[in-house]
């Protein structure tokens, strides 16, 4: 983008905004996690992620059309090029076409579980990497060894949750928090719009990953057990939200990410170049509130 000539605000808030379409469109870790803790099915999470992600790819794009257009210097036009050449140029992708079809395509037909997906997805991989001659021996190792580290952070955070979770039953937390929130009001629009509320006010200073083991083995009894919202909606519910509180200010994890990686480009750029990108994600959060079919069509078509 630079080679083009793009302004570092709209380079810089593409890309943090980008990044979170990684939570959505699945294989998704903030998925993994949720179902993990609420034992809902990670594979109607990956398939409830798909619709949404594409909405909100397509609402950033809409985005970036209107800054440029009403900016023209954002984004300089790029020399010309044929369809054939456009399509050429996806071809090195063919091999994230495949893994992503097998895993996807294997969850959504019923051949396999989201943990034999994983493990046929790993496979994939590895012979992908191997009929490409870009796998040796010293990356096998390393990969192998950072995975488990990466697994072993993320079963004891788990496990911190769950005991975390059953003190909370213990103690009457959710029973209380259901009692507040349905004195407040009943309709679950309204209680799913309080909780996104909640959630855009503490990612400003929490981690996504701490807010999601904190917060929902507390939000998902009363929305789910009480309410009786669908746990697959209001799992895309609490990720979407999660991304907008990512990016925002003073805490806003992800941009701080990209001004450590960028360090010749100031914070405050940064930050200004993700402000416009707020709006798509505060409306896709929006339309998945109040149009949950957005989110529950497609693991409802999924054969079991």
């Amino acid at each position: 983008m630079r080679k083009y000539k793009y302004a570092d605000s709209l380079t810089m808030g593409s890309v943090a905004a980008g990044s979170f379409l990684a939570i959505l469109i699945p294989p998704s870790l903030g998925f993994i996690i949720y179902g993990a803790i609420t034992e809902t099915s990670i594979g109607e999470l990956f398939m409830a992620g798909i619709f949404p992600g594409l909405l909100l790819a397509g609402l950033y794009l809409a985005t970036i059309y209107i800054l440029c257009r009403r900016n023209p210097a954002l984004g300089p036009a790029g020399p010309k090029t044929t369809f054939r050449e456009k399509m050429g140029a996806g071809t090195g992708m063919w091999a994230l076409i495949v893994v992503f079809a097998v895993i996807i395509g294997g969850l959504y037909f019923g051949l396999f579980t989201p943990t034999e997906a994983g493990a046929f997805g790993a496979f994939t991989v590895v012979v992908i990497g191997l009929a490409r001659r870009k796998l040796s021996w010293q990356l096998f190792k390393a990969t192998f060894a950072e995975s488990g580290v990466v697994i072993g952070m993320i079963g004891f955070l788990l496990v911190g949750c769950l005991v975390f979770n059953s003190f909370l039953v213990a103690s009457g937390v959710p029973q209380a928090i259901a009692a507040f929130i349905g004195g407040v009001t009943q309709s679950p629009t309204a209680i799913l719009l309080l909780i996104v509320a909640i959630y855009l006010i503490l990612g400003m200073f929490i981690d996504a990953l701490a807010l999601t083991l904190i917060t929902v083995p507390i939000f998902f009894p009363v929305v789910v057990h009480t309410i009786g919202v669908d746990p697959v909606h209001f799992g895309v519910v609490v990720c979407i939200s999660m991304l907008t509180a990512a990016v925002t200010p003073p805490f806003g994890i992800v941009v701080y990410a990209i001004s450590g990686v960028v360090k010749d480009v100031p914070l405050f750029t940064i930050f200004r170049g993700v402000l416009p990108f707020l709006i798509p994600m505060v409306i896709c959060t929006l339309l998945v509130v109040f149009f949950p079919q957005i989110a529950t069509f497609l693991p409802g078509t999924m054969f079991q």
